[in-house]
This record gives C-alpha cells, structure tokens and sequence, in this order.
C-alpha cells in the first residue's frame, strides 16, 4: 500500500476547503445563493458571513479547518495501511 504524503495531503485540503468557502462566499454575496449555508458555517467559523472580511475570514478559517483534516486523514490512512 502507497503512503501519503502528510504535508502534501493537508495542502490539498487546506486550499480545496479554502476555494470551497471563498466561491461559497462569493455566491452568496453577488447572488444570495447558498446564503442560508453561509450562515450555518458561520456558526461553526466565526466571522464567516456574506461580506468582503467576512468571506476572507472564512477563507482562513476554511484553509486551516481542511489542512489539519487533511493531515489527520493522510496519518490515519498511513497508520492503518502500515498494520496489513
């Protein structure tokens, strides 16, 4: 079984979840589409809202949240494929 590349994998993440947040963010604010969503992740990522700051806060938070998911799940995928 191939290993990931930890710090490789927590970049992809970390810039995947940032784009995701940032057009979310954008959609909402030019078109009112996913607003509803925006509000619920910005209960979750404070200052996360439809608004410039607000969408670059979210676009921090967003890399930070899919970077350490994305080292989290490259070291467990690592760690079980070493016990087979």
């Amino acid at each position: 079984m191939r290993k990931l590349k930890v710090k490789a994998c927590a970049m992809a993440a970390g810039i995947l979840w940032a784009f995701m947040m940032f057009f979310l963010g954008l959609g909402a604010l030019f078109f009112d589409w996913g607003s509803i969503l925006v509000s619920v992740l910005g209960s979750i990522y404070i200052g996360y809202s439809t608004s410039a700051a607000g969408i670059a806060v979210g676009v921090v938070w967003g890399f930070i949240d899919g970077f350490v998911c994305g080292a989290v799940f490259a070291w467990i995928y690592n760690y079980i494929g070493n016990r087979q």
